[in-house]
């Protein structure tokens, strides 16, 4: 069911509640299942590259706050990436972004830095979901929706 603009109460959604999202992606990313209210798996972006040494390298930039990986080490290790590091690193960035109607996207990207003297970061393939809140819960209302880089 799509909610209508009269359930939705106003104001824009608070830190809490993007790191809520985020944190919902994540765990279905990392679990290969649906967000809850959807019936689609969510999948890891070119999972079979980001995951090393058993770890998913998550960028700190983009996070809503560290309660978004809580709990969720030693699967998910947090990381800076350094454009002065030498040699291409694989990792995934998470990012939340408020719609002019309310809603919330959530995406998750896999990104290739290029390392010392290289271009920067690249973003190979991502997913989207998008959540609407519906009285005080938050609705995924599209998604996951997977995008080639």
């Amino acid at each position: 069911m799509t909610p209508t603009v009269d359930d939705r109460p106003a104001g824009p959604p608070g830190g809490d509640d993007l790191a809520t999202l985020q944190r919902r992606v994540l765990i279905a990313a990392l679990e290969g299942q649906p967000v809850a209210g959807s019936e689609v798996p969510v999948p890891l972006p070119d999972g079979a590259w980001l995951v090393v040494g058993g770890h998913l390298q998550l960028a700190r930039d983009g996070l809503a706050g560290r309660e978004v990986v809580a709990g969720l080490e030693p699967a998910v290790r947090l990381v800076d990436v350094d454009p002065d590091t030498p040699g291409p690193t694989a990792y995934a960035r998470i990012r939340s972004d408020v719609l002019a109607s309310g809603e919330v996207q959530v995406t998750l990207e896999s990104r290739l830095a290029s390392g010392r003297g290289g271009a920067g970061a690249t973003s190979s393939s991502a997913v989207t979901v998008t959540f609407a809140r519906v009285g005080e819960e938050w609705q995924p209302t599209s998604g996951p929706v997977q995008v080639a880089g």
